[in-house]
């Protein structure tokens, strides 16, 4: 149950969620990385966090939708709204870095779901995919080792101090992802207008893919627009390829538990009961088509023929306004 239903307090929810999971996402970067000279894929592992915790939780309260929904939604915002602002405020990328060669695997991840929706849902077989691709998709990021992926910048705090900001950080992850699901259900309750999945992509995704903009400001003005864009890709692949997955044996372990406490404790009987994720129609033909076309963009640009500068930033920046209203016109209830 919502914790309110009363505008002010849904706002107030909103807002508190908004802080803790900006900060909690600024702590997990400060703890695993320099902020202002990053490892992209400690970056991109940090400001990941706190996305799954708010996609598991609202799964396992049996709201899958959200889940899915979050996936998506904060992918795009990472891709087109922060991608496009912070390429309007920081020195444009000169040259492919080396971890250039994995933002080509963002066209086949988005590929993959994309197929799965013509089912309208997302079974096991899917998930057991997305990771197969997420691990080849690790090879390829980490293997040789990247100049790019290594900071210049030395690290003095004690191994000690940076593992307790780490669990701060993770601790204020799941508070954040609590009030952000509490102030989405309260929401729903609340207006005849939008849905949960709508009310989610359209305040709780860009609260959760806000802080990259602050730390991506910090990296590229002093010179790492590299690790800018790499970690923006890094968030993306981690939402397709693990955190996908993740949402769908959540969904299972959830109806597996609900069949086992229903009186069905046979294999065979739980089985039965067993249902795939259901995907979203609006995130489906809006969200992951959208994420098909920043992943072809995204080809180019890793091969260097194709660098994005302020005019571009403009344009997804205004792109991630048009998604948001198509996304509406899409999931609004009649």
């Amino acid at each position: 149950m919502p914790l309110s239903t009363s505008p002010p307090d849904i706002a107030f929810l909103f807002a508190g969620a908004g802080l803790v999971l900006y900060a909690g996402s600024r702590a997990a970067v400060d703890a695993l990385t320099v902020t202002n000279d990053p490892t992209p894929g400690r970056m991109a592992l940090a400001q990941w966090m706190p996305i799954a915790w708010s996609a598991l939780l609202a799964t396992a309260a049996g709201h899958s939708e959200i889940g899915v929904g979050l996936v998506f939604a904060t992918s795009v915002a990472a891709l087109a709204l922060n991608l496009g602002v912070l390429m309007m405020l920081i020195p444009r990328l000169e040259s492919p870095p080396p971890t250039a060669r994995a933002w080509p695997f963002l066209l086949p991840a988005a590929l993959v779901p994309l197929l799965a929706g013509f089912r309208a849902s997302l079974n096991w077989l899917h998930a057991l995919m997305m990771l197969a691709l997420g691990v080849a998709i690790l090879v390829v990021w980490k293997a040789p080792r990247a100049v790019g992926d290594i900071p210049t910048a030395t690290e003095t705090r004690p191994r000690r101090v940076r593992a307790l900001q780490l669990l701060i950080a993770i601790l204020l992850g799941a508070v954040g992802a609590w009030l952000g699901y509490q102030a989405v259900m309260a929401a729903d309750a609340k207006t005849r207008v939008a849905t949960s999945g709508l009310i989610s992509a359209a305040i709780l995704s860009p609260l959760l893919a806000l802080p990259m903009l602050g730390t991506g400001a910090i990296a590229g003005n002093n010179g790492r627009t590299d690790a800018v864009m790499s970690n923006l890709v890094g968030v993306v692949l981690l939402n397709l390829c693990v955190l996908l997955p993740l949402v769908i044996f959540c969904d299972y372990a959830r109806q597996i538990i609900l069949a086992w406490t229903g009186g069905a404790h046979e294999l065979a009987g739980i089985l039965e009961q067993l249902r795939p994720v259901p995907f979203p129609l609006g995130v489906w033909r809006i969200d992951n088509v959208l994420l098909v076309v920043l992943g072809m963009m995204m080809i180019p640009v890793s091969l260097g023929k194709w660098t994005l500068d302020r005019g571009e930033g403009v344009s997804l920046a205004f792109g991630y306004i048009a998604y948001l209203i198509a996304s509406a016109t899409t999931v609004v209830k009649l």
